[in-house]
């Protein structure tokens, strides 16, 4: 099976004019805290992503946010539920749109805390950070072994990074389903 680097799709949002949002409010959690494989407790039910340009006009299943969580619409959740067994922690977060298109909308951020040690950092490109602890992951090389199973999670690792790895399988529904905002680089497995 072939995995991918599941990232939101910066080129083709700005060519087709996507729903973006700029701004977060009511947020309480400290930076990194849902990127990084662990569980919020303390989640702020409150938190709004704020979208208020009235020219972009396309709703997206992956909603861009300044704090660089992976915000997802509940069709999203719908459709990779038989594959993500436990992998992801919802958290239902408000948006605040100027956009008619988007009222009664729901997105939550995708907290991946399922984390597996599967990169092979002799064959991976990496370079340590200005800290000289912190790896920075340039191209990925996964070990299949590891995998097992698993359709998504995120790589454990002493690295500045929060690539959300996906199966085949997961890619394939999200095509099929024609969620918006998606974009998959494959992986080199192992």
């Amino acid at each position: 099976m072939k995995y991918y680097w599941m990232m939101y799709d910066f080129d083709k949002s700005v060519i087709e004019n996507y729903i973006i949002s700029t701004e977060t409010i009511n947020d309480t959690l400290p930076d990194y805290s849902v990127c990084c494989g662990k569980y919020v407790e303390n989640w702020n039910p409150d938190t709004t992503l704020i979208c208020n340009n009235l020219e972009e006009t396309v709703v997206p299943d992956y909603l861009c946010d300044v704090k660089d969580w992976m915000v997802v619409s509940y069709q999203f959740i719908d459709a990779i539920r038989p594959f993500e067994d436990g992998a992801i922690q919802y958290l239902p977060i408000k948006v605040d749109a100027v956009q008619p298109q988007m009222q009664g909308k729901k997105y939550y951020v995708a907290n991946v805390i399922r984390v597996l040690d599967v990169l092979d950092y002799e064959k991976s490109d990496w370079f340590y950070m200005s800290d000289n602890k912190t790896r920075a992951l340039v191209f990925g090389v996964l070990k299949r072994e590891a995998i097992k199973n698993n359709h998504i999670f995120i790589i454990k690792r002493d690295l500045l990074s929060d690539w959300v790895i996906v199966s085949e399988t997961v890619k394939d529904v999200i095509e099929k389903a024609k969620l918006v905002g998606f974009k998959f680089c494959e992986m080199c497995v192992i």
